[in-house]
């Protein structure tokens, strides 16, 4: 039974402008968390590491069962859910190497001092709609905090309810099997007052979310009114530009339409790394030609149902009020039905863009594009001073394009997290240099990544020992 209820001036287990919050699904799963840390955090790296391979074990040996349960939840195809199984199984064993090799441990001797990195406590992690495995329960975030030794108490989403009861079973059947504290994971579940609640309990150490910009705002907000403020690492909204240079256009312009194409209709247009803005610089006859090219690609692309009714509606209303805008022009667009979502292409001249530019950067989550046309290649660094901070930019350019390019590069650096040359963004590498995160608003703090070996760094903080004998120092610092 989940009970919440307002009171003032009690011991808190939310704060939020004055008025306190409890609610005793959210008490009772921190409390397991908080009492499993005690413990939790002295385990010895081989156990974390055996624990994370056990995991993804486990969650490989319920393929059968849990492949057609996402599938039944998010309408994604087979394939896609397949490949996502493979990643969350991957980024679990990558985070068990980690843990094993202790190297992210930070540690460092400087007589008469030595110092190490250390858990921070427990922490709550907010599942994404987008990926039911690969960013949810058993996903980056989660993965990461258990091998920086952080129990996690996790907030379900609603988009995939049966997809987290199954991998909790999964991440509760490996902690049993190699006898580690139950409370380590922990899921509630329930509206926007448990998500506060969770955010703002007194116990909760650090918050990973993945989601929309509103919805992070909110969350901040009751973060920065906790008594002891706290890390909040969100993943929010962006629109990744794309800048394509002349020589590559005249070289290849079909298939950087095509690549593009693809990049925007993949999965539906539901990814944050999804193309929004594309900057393209030429006359009239070279910008339709692509456009042409462009919307001939996108043609070929058919509705398609979205993860849930919600987000299609958001994608109908982000469309209507793109549509409503004077400047831009509506190039290409496949009539979305009652429950399926069809792509379009926008355009709109540099000069309107660079009036307004705020207004073409709101996130629109689905399969569709902005066509940014430019005169010339310097129209590219005016630009990259008006973007706000985006997770990606990307680049298609040839030998002659070069020297420009390397200017915006420099410029858009200052504005990214990630900036990839001769390809699109959507798809995000699992290894050790990955950056997933870049300046406001696209994610909270650019110093951060969600995705790849950094992202354990997020759930521990530095601790000296100065004047200590060696056997009096942790064990990781004796060895």
């Amino acid at each position: 039974l989940t009970v919440a209820r307002t009171i003032r001036r009690v011991t808190p287990s939310c704060q939020v402008r004055g008025v306190i919050t409890q609610n005793t699904q959210v008490d009772s799963a921190v409390q397991s968390a908080n009492e499993a840390f005690e413990h939790y955090r002295k385990e010895s790296s081989s156990a974390v590491a055996s624990f994370l391979n056990r995991v993804a074990d486990e969650l490989e040996d319920i393929k059968d069962i849990i492949v057609p349960v996402v599938i039944e939840e998010s309408a994604l195809p087979e394939a896609r859910v397949e490949g996502e199984l493979k990643r969350t199984t991957n980024q679990l064993r990558l985070f068990a190497k980690i843990a094993g090799d202790e190297g992210w441990l930070d540690k460092r001797f400087d007589e008469p001092t030595a110092s190490l990195l250390v858990p921070i406590g427990p922490v709550a992690i907010f599942g994404a709609s987008n990926f039911p495995l690969a960013f949810s329960t058993l996903g980056g975030d989660t993965a990461s905090a258990l091998a920086a030794r952080c129990p996690v108490v996790y907030k379900l989403h609603p988009a995939h309810p049966k997809t987290t009861r199954l991998s909790e079973d999964v991440i509760n059947k490996a902690i049993k099997a190699e006898k580690l504290p139950a409370g380590i994971f922990n899921v509630v579940e329930g509206d926007l007052d448990i998500s506060h609640s969770l955010v703002g309990h007194p116990d909760i150490k650090a918050v990973g979310f993945t989601g929309s910009q509103g919805a992070g705002r909110s969350l901040l907000k009751t973060i920065q009114e906790r008594e002891e403020p706290i890390p909040f690492y969100a993943e929010m909204s962006s629109v990744n530009p794309v800048f394509i240079f002349p020589q590559a256009l005249v070289e290849r312009g079909d298939q950087i339409a095509q690549g593009l194409s693809e990049s925007v209709t993949l999965g539906v247009g539901q990814f944050c790394t999804n193309p929004g803005l594309v900057f393209v610089a030429g006359d009239n006859a070279v910008l339709n030609k692509f456009i042409g090219y462009l919307s001939e690609s996108i043609s070929k692309v058919a509705p398609h149902k979205m993860l849930t009714d919600g987000i299609l509606q958001n994608y109908k209303t982000h469309l209507t009020r793109l549509e409503q805008i004077p400047a831009l022009s509506r190039e290409y667009s496949t009539a979305s039905t009652a429950a399926e979502a069809g792509p379009a292409v926008f355009s709109v001249s540099f000069s309107d863009f660079m009036e307004s530019p705020s207004v073409y950067q709101e996130e629109v989550f689905g399969p569709s594009t902005i066509v940014v046309r430019c005169n010339t290649v310097q129209d590219y660094l005016a630009a990259t001073k008006v973007l706000e901070g985006q997770l990606t930019a990307s680049f298609q350019a040839e030998g002659s394009d070069f020297d420009a390019a390397s200017d915006v590069i420099s410029s858009v650096s200052l504005r990214v997290g990630r900036i990839i040359w001769n390809g699109f963004p959507t798809g995000v590498l699992v290894n050790n240099a990955m950056q997933h995160g870049g300046p406001w608003p696209s994610s909270s703090d650019s110093r951060t990544t969600s995705v790849g070996a950094r992202a354990i760094s997020r759930w521990a903080r530095p601790l000296c020992f100065q004047g200590f004998p060696p056997n009096l120092l942790p064990k990781e610092l004796r060895e």
